[in-house]
């Protein structure tokens, strides 16, 4: 009984380890994310890139890969952006209020539409407008980010991921097991 026990679990660990279904897990993993991302966002905000995954020896892992994010500036050895994030990442982790100093490093003027009339340039409620991010504006008080809130859904998609993990492993011990002799 015990080399037919550790025949099993051999055939299991290659079965489970295997580079195929680590694949099928990360595809999956993707899969239930990007679903998470679905239900806790609105049309306008789906992003349907940025969501990766890396197989390991025995692992996979998920992570939110460089998008069309905000920069710092910061250069990697290839001179590509370190620091550059996903909109995933600002999606699924939030942005706190602040002050956007770095619309001073515009080079062209930022579009806007307009929330009150102003008629003393002629504009309308809805209009595009283009305004400049200058020191004395910034030092008034204006262009404050209002912040947004975490929608946490890559941690959900991680979990409903686990979840489908265990049951496919039950299939293959069972499925092992069940095989005749």
């Amino acid at each position: 009984m015990k080399p037919f026990m550790k025949s099993v679990k051999k055939k299991m660990e290659s079965m489970i380890m295997s580079k195929r279904m680590m694949y099928d897990i990360g595809r999956a993993g993707v899969k239930n994310i990007k679903n998470a991302h679905m239900v806790t966002s609105k049309k306008g905000e789906r992003i349907r890139t940025g969501v990766n995954f890396t197989i390991g020896v025995r692992s996979v892992t998920f992570h939110m890969g460089r998008g069309e994010g905000a920069s710092t500036g910061r250069k990697d050895k290839q001179g590509r952006d370190n620091d550059k994030k996903s909109g995933f990442y600002y999606q699924n982790y939030g942005v706190k209020r602040h002050q956007m100093k770095y619309l001073m490093k515009s080079k062209r003027p930022i579009p806007l539409i307009a929330k009150f009339p102003n008629h003393k340039k002629g504009e309308n409620v809805g209009d595009l407008i283009f305004r400049w991010a200058s020191k004395a504006s910034m030092d008034r008080g204006g262009w404050w980010h209002p912040g947004t809130d975490p929608k946490n859904f890559f941690e959900g998609g991680i979990d409903d991921m686990r979840d489908e993990i265990k049951k496919r492993i039950k299939g293959l011990i069972r499925s092992s097991f069940n095989r005749k002799r």
